[in-house]
C-alpha cells in the first residue's frame, strides 16, 4: 500500500458533555470499544492507509490521552491546549508540529469509512484549499448541514440542528496549510462556525 506522507491531525480536546454521565472524567475519544479506546481503533484504521504521522490535539483529559499513547507509540505527537480553543484554534495551536503542505483533519470521536488515498487524490484534482467529507443525512440533524452548489462546491454550512440538508459534515477534512493563515493565533475559533 502507498504511504501518504501527510500529517493527520485528530481533534480530541472536546469536553464530551453528552457522555460525561457515562464516562466521568475520561475523555470521549478514550471510551472503550471492547477492550480498546475508540481513539486507538481510529489510529489503527489510519495506519492501514499509510498515515503514520499523527498529531493528537488534546484539551479536556489530555493527560490521559498523552499517557496512554506515549507508552504505545512514540511516533504520535501531542498538541495540548491549556484553555479550550475550538476545532480551528486547536488546529492553529499545532501548526508548529505540521510538516506537510496538505493535511487530514479528523474528529477524534467519530468514525466514517473513508479511502484516504482516494480522498487526497480528489482534493488534489480539485485544487481546493479545503475538502470536507459529507455523508447522507437520512433525516438526521446531529451533524453540520452542508449546502452544495454547482460542481459539489460548498455554498453554505449550518452547525448541528440549525438546518436540514441532504448531506452532513462527516468531520473529516483535507486542508491545505494556507488555511491556517485565516485562523487567529491563541484564540478560540471553530472550523464549523467561523
Amino acid at each position: 500500500m502507498k504511504t501518504l506522507n501527510l500529517d493527520t491531525v485528530i481533534l480530541c480536546g472536546g469536553l464530551g458533555t453528552r457522555l460525561r454521565q457515562v464516562l466521568g472524567d475520561l475523555p470521549k475519544p478514550m471510551a472503550l470499544i471492547g477492550t480498546q479506546p475508540f481513539l486507538e481503533i481510529l489510529i489503527e484504521h489510519l495506519k492501514n492507509f499509510g498515515l503514520n504521522r499523527i498529531i493528537l490535539c488534546t484539551g479536556f483529559g489530555g493527560e490521559t490521552i498523552r499517557r496512554y499513547f506515549q507508552k504505545r507509540n512514540a511516533a504520535i505527537l501531542i498538541s495540548e491546549e491549556l484553555t479550550p480553543l475550538g476545532t480551528a484554534g486547536a488546529l492553529k495551536h499545532c501548526e508548529n508540529l505540521l510538516r506537510s503542505e496538505n493535511l487530514f483533519v479528523l474528529n477524534g470521536d467519530s468514525f466514517c469509512p473513508v479511502n484516504f488515498p482516494d480522498l487526497f487524490d480528489f482534493h488534489k484534482k480539485r485544487k481546493g484549499i479545503a475538502t470536507i467529507v459529507s455523508v447522507d443525512s437520512n433525516s438526521r440533524t446531529d451533524g453540520g448541514a452542508i449546502t452544495l452548489g454547482e460542481g459539489n462546491r460548498i455554498t453554505g454550512f449550518s452547525e448541528k440542528g440549525q438546518k436540514k440538508s441532504p448531506v452532513l459534515n462527516a468531520g473529516i477534512y483535507v486542508l491545505n496549510r494556507k488555511i491556517l493563515q485565516k485562523i487567529p493565533e491563541g484564540s478560540s475559533c471553530s472550523l464549523e462556525y467561523e
